[in-house]
């Protein structure tokens, strides 16, 4: 399913509730649709009213404000209430600038608010349309009982380092040694994206600001075309 089209259903029926992750039923075409999805849920197609609202879960992707799918943003316009899971994940824009260009305010919704305290965010899902944003794929999310961390480049290289050394002492010498020639991304496709090109050992000192961060082992040859186009983000000589 795209991300934009992915809903938690709530609704009340026979007087139970009943929760599901469906398509958006105003997209569903025919009664018969409608009979063989419920049939995959397994919930009885008595307890799918015609009329009922919906929580949804929408990607954000994971570069800025922009990311968003025109149906995930039309979703969010006309919404009632609409948060924004702020810790499993990061974007390269704060939620002041998701604010404008969704043209609304978000709620902050930290691992507590999620994890102990969901009845917040449902409630009154079933008479109001409410959002939850999530960086990335809205399924993807991870548990975690820590703040967030990400893992930079100088980290990579300095844990990379460490196996080089250990695996010398064992006698071997490692096909990635300190003169590897890597490459550091930081940010890819935002305004203040940042590439360096140098060995492993100059990768543990590079600046690349804040995440997120990747790293690229090249192989042992490289075309001369990729050595010129890596020559244009080299990383200078510390003398």
């Amino acid at each position: 399913m795209p991300e934009s089209n992915c809903v938690v259903q709530t609704s009340k029926a026979a007087g139970r509730s009943q929760l599901g992750i469906c398509p958006d039923p105003r997209e569903w075409g025919t009664s018969a649709q409608a009979k063989g999805f419920s049939q995959r849920l397994a919930i009885p197609l008595v307890s799918l009213p015609l009329e009922f609202e919906m929580l949804y879960l929408i990607g954000l992707g994971l570069g800025d404000a922009k990311d968003i799918t025109v149906k995930g943003l039309e979703v969010v316009r006309r919404c009632s209430r609409v948060y924004l899971e702020a810790y499993t994940s990061v974007l390269t824009v704060g939620k002041e600038a998701l604010e404008e260009f969704y043209g609304r305010k978000l709620i902050l919704a930290d691992r507590e608010e999620v994890e102990q305290e969901a009845d917040n965010i449902l409630k009154d899902a079933d008479i109001n349309e409410v959002a939850f944003l999530v960086v990335g794929d809205p399924f993807g999310g991870r548990k975690i009982y820590e703040p967030p961390r990400y893992m930079s480049v100088n980290q990579a290289a300095q844990q990379l380092l460490e196996i080089v050394q250990n695996r010398r002492e064992g006698g071997e010498e490692p096909a990635v040694t300190e003169e590897t020639l890597c490459v550091g991304l930081a940010r890819v496709g935002a305004e203040d994206q940042k590439i360096a090109a140098g060995t492993l050992q100059q990768m543990c000192t590079v600046d690349l600001g804040g995440p997120l961060h990747s790293l690229i082992i090249t192989g042992g040859s490289m075309h001369p075309l990729e050595m010129e186009m890596l020559s244009l983000f080299s990383i200078p000589e510390q003398h």
